[in-house]
């Protein structure tokens, strides 16, 4: 083997190493983008195409509407009108300032000529060419293209609060002027932007847009937060900036046969990070699920961490002194709230009463319950006893204990039949097992409990399709995974042989036709039989 080919060898390498470490995605998207949703387009088109979108009843309505102008309906029988390329990365951002916010969507140019047929639409607006760039400005938005990206950006000042009640006075016209920010120059910024100053560089945002998915979250808490005015205000009592600084949330989102698929990262700054781990506890318990009636569970939620963690976040928020005093004056104290419980708690809800069709206004209530597991008898009861006293003759809490557990719940039934041990073998366990936080939904029995009246026909097929459509969320897989906390979740559909894509766009079409028969009962003020006449399913 020669030099030149391991050189080439070596410099490929590089390379392939250089792209690994940066994303296309984020080029013209600011470093301290406040949130971004990446939509790829290919593989959304691909799990449901335009084709078979528009030949149900949510888009063939506006198809058949001549009222809609005749433009906007070729965009909805192929978007490929648009001049955009929709089956490629569509980007949307929001950025916060002090001046409030701005959002903009991305997106590959087509066919610049469509695009600018978009922006004639545009009522009032002001063209401009410059360099190969089109400008239009319209109010508040603006929308900018060249031969290769387009930008659509909306100014946001609602985003800062403060904006509500601060303005200028336009001395010569006597009238109020808000606070804005010049959108064209702000766009303008955004084609300009160097890729160093963009998220093309940010490892973690590109580890996002690296992962498999139809879509995906970005959230940079310190730029969101950062700007916010009261927080500031209040700043120098409590250290927020501790808990958001450096942080950020992401979320990869899939469409897949019967489930829709997210998996979430938090990442946190190094001294947040530490104390995760270092306090992280260990897999839920599944005795504690077990104690639940496993038949009639509605919501499950398990976790177990240690305890000592709060007292650390108190002392990083620098409000330890004010904890302790409030904690003094009824009558606990930190070692009390640190050290009852072994750091193992549950919460839950079951035994949905059935619902009343005869009365949908219904006051019954399920049971909900917290519990953990005791570590320390004499510090729970300390706790128990200022709780009661606080609540005084409040008695719609129930607290009791028995050997190492501790129930409190909303019905003394409900307590009771925890702590004695009697709620079956729970099998959804298995699902949220292995992990220090687990979450059970089940959403076919919430929804099939939601009291209906059973004389309204439309209000019961609503019901009947989607308890027939939705099963249950889980949530598990909650651990330290690179460089981040880790948590999987799924919303689960009963039919899993249909992409869960195309079963949300059945359900949209669903609603149209309910929507449209509401219109039409309103319209004549007579009752018929739903299920016979209107209640048309679109095939997934």
């Amino acid at each position: 083997m020669t030099f030149r080919m391991i050189g080439l060898m070596l410099l490929s390498a590089m390379v392939f190493t250089a792209c690994k470490k940066s994303n296309k995605q984020g080029r013209y998207i600011p470093e301290n983008a406040s949130m971004v949703v990446h939509i790829n387009g290919a593989t959304i088109s691909e799990k449901l195409p335009w084709d078979e979108v528009k030949k149900g009843p949510a888009v063939q309505k506006i198809l058949n509407d001549s009222s809609v102008d005749a433009f906007v309906r070729s965009i909805f029988n192929n978007p490929d009108e648009s001049g955009l390329q929709t089956k490629g990365d569509i980007l949307f951002f929001i950025q916060s300032d002090s001046l409030g916010g701005y959002g903009v969507m991305q997106a590959s140019v087509l066919d610049g000529a469509k695009v600018a047929a978009i922006a004639k639409k545009i009522e009032g607006a002001k063209t401009t060419e410059a360099n190969g760039i089109t400008t239009v400005v319209a109010d508040k938005a603006v929308m900018q293209w060249d031969k290769e990206k387009c930008m659509v950006a909306y100014d946001i000042p609602e985003m800062n609060n403060s904006n509500a009640y601060s303005f200028d006075v336009d001395e010569e016209e006597n009238q109020v002027v808000k606070p804005g920010r010049n959108m064209a120059i702000t766009v303008q910024n955004l084609f300009n932007l160097k890729e160093d100053a963009s998220l093309a560089g940010h490892d973690k945002f590109t580890t996002l847009m690296n992962e498999k998915g139809d879509v995906h979250f970005w959230l940079n808490n310190e730029a969101l937060m950062g700007n916010n005015p009261e927080l500031s205000q209040i700043g120098g009592i409590v250290k927020f900036d501790k808990f958001y600084k450096e942080s950020y949330q992401t979320a990869t989102i899939r469409f897949e046969n019967g489930k829709i698929e997210a998996d979430l990262m938090g990442y946190m700054s190094k001294e947040m990070n530490d104390l995760m781990k270092k306090y992280e506890g260990k897999n839920i318990s599944r005795s504690m699920a077990e104690r639940m009636p496993a038949e009639n569970i509605a919501v499950y939620m398990g976790m177990n961490f240690k305890p000592e963690l709060i007292r650390e976040f108190i002392k990083l928020a620098g409000i330890e002194g004010f904890v302790n005093m409030g904690l003094g004056m009824s009558g606990i104290s930190m070692d009390d709230l640190m050290g009852f419980s072994t750091g193992e708690f549950a919460l839950g809800v079951f035994d949905i009463p059935a619902p009343d069709t005869s009365n949908i206004f219904s006051s019954q209530e399920p049971t909900i319950l917290f519990a953990a597991e005791i570590k320390d008898k004499d510090a729970t009861n300390r706790m128990l006893n200022a709780m009661k006293k606080m609540m005084g003759s409040d008695e719609s809490l129930t607290m009791s204990t028995k050997d190492n557990m501790l129930a409190m719940s909303n019905k003394k039934s409900g307590a009771d039949a925890f702590l004695k041990g009697s709620g079956g073998k729970a099998t959804y366990f298995d699902q949220i097992a292995n992990s220090t936080f687990g979450m059970y939904i089940d959403l076919k029995y919430i929804l099939r409990s939601i009291p209906v009246s059973k004389s309204d026909s439309l209000d019961m097929a609503i019901q009947q399709y989607n308890v027939a459509m939705w099963d249950k969320v889980i949530v598990n897989d909650v651990k330290h995974k690179k460089g981040g906390l880790h948590q999987h979740a799924e919303v689960r559909m009963q039919d899993t042989q249909v992409n869960s894509l195309k079963q949300l766009n059945a359900l949209l079409n669903q609603i149209v036709l309910w929507e449209e028969a509401r219109k039409a009962r309103y319209a004549s003020m007579d009752e018929w039989d739903f299920s016979d006449d209107v209640a048309v399913e679109v095939a997934p």
